[in-house]
């Protein structure tokens, strides 16, 4: 099994694909995109968690 695989599918109501974790090539940041990428272009931010501040990047949800 990928070590990049969810278990979420994609919320997109054509796309029957799974979300994956991926990496920015340009920043190096992982973020959540849809394994149907360039057809489904569904993505969202990871969660980094700061035990002082709480949360640091809310998910943010996007398609385009």
């Amino acid at each position: 099994m990928d070590d990049n695989l969810t278990t979420r599918k994609c919320p997109i109501a054509f796309c029957k694909g799974t979300l994956v974790i991926r990496i920015n090539k340009g920043t190096g940041q992982k973020f959540i995109g849809c394994n149907n990428y360039p057809e489904c272009r569904y993505t969202e931010a990871i969660e980094i968690e700061d035990e002082l501040n709480g949360v640091k990047d809310t998910a943010s949800k996007w398609d385009s």
